[in-house]
């Protein structure tokens, strides 16, 4: 092992979990943090080439899912699988519930094999990946609409562009007509009204079932009773 591998792997972390009090502290702490993190970074880096390189030699690319899950979703670990994805001839597989679960190594008959380039890998690490993509943002109910609108109105271009089949024009014109003039707030009143009007439903005594439970069910067959002797 070379000494630039030696004091590469040579990681000190000297965390205090006590709680700073005041901005000088807190300052302090969150110095530490920015140094900690370009370790970490650092670190994460040289795992990954040298997973890269014995994968390259040796055909196996385990230890790559392996610090995939060692990993927190907090740390942008997909920034990990698109590294490898990029530069090398390993790929992530079979997802379950959003996590990886195992890794493969392309062919060299694969359309996407490459030769591993360990100058371009290593000159490019998995968090210069993460600083020039953005984070993805949560998907949720504003976002969704967002994204029904903004298809609508992709649509509608496409087809004053001319790139849509004259076939096909009026029925997607049709739905999104419909989509561009939904509204979210309308749309939430309007199931709540449902909602309640379906509680208020309930509360009516007509609509109760006031069956009788202790009367004899005409579906089940009556056994006789034997008598006494």
């Amino acid at each position: 092992m070379s000494n630039e591998t030696e004091a590469k792997n040579d990681v000190t972390v000297n965390l205090t979990m006590v709680r700073p009090v005041g901005l000088k502290a807190i300052d302090a702490g969150i110095a530490t943090l920015s140094t900690v993190t370009k370790t970490v970074n650092s670190y994460i880096h040289n795992l990954n080439m040298a997973v890269a390189l014995h994968a390259n030699e040796h055909g196996d690319c385990t230890r790559a899912l392996a610090i995939y899950k060692a990993m927190p979703a907090s740390y942008r670990r997909l920034m990990v699988v698109d590294w490898y994805h990029l530069y090398t001839n390993i790929r992530f597989t079979e997802k379950k519930e959003g996590i990886y679960q195992s890794v493969g190594m392309l062919k060299a008959t694969a359309k996407t094999y490459r030769e591993f380039d360990e100058a371009e890998a290593e000159a490019t690490p998995f968090y210069q990946l993460a600083e020039t993509t953005p984070e993805e943002k949560p998907f949720n109910f504003d976002n969704f609409f967002k994204a029904v609108k903004a298809l609508a109105s992709k649509a509608d271009k496409k087809i004053e562009e001319g790139k849509v089949p004259a076939s096909d024009v009026s029925k997607i014109t049709a739905i999104t007509s419909v989509l561009k003039n939904i509204d979210p707030t309308a749309l939430l009143k309007a199931e709540v009204a449902s909602l309640k009007a379906e509680l208020e439903a309930l509360k009516n005594p007509a609509n109760q079932d006031n069956t009788n439970t202790d009367k004899t069910d005409d579906t089940v067959a009556q056994l006789p009773v034997q008598q006494a002797a």
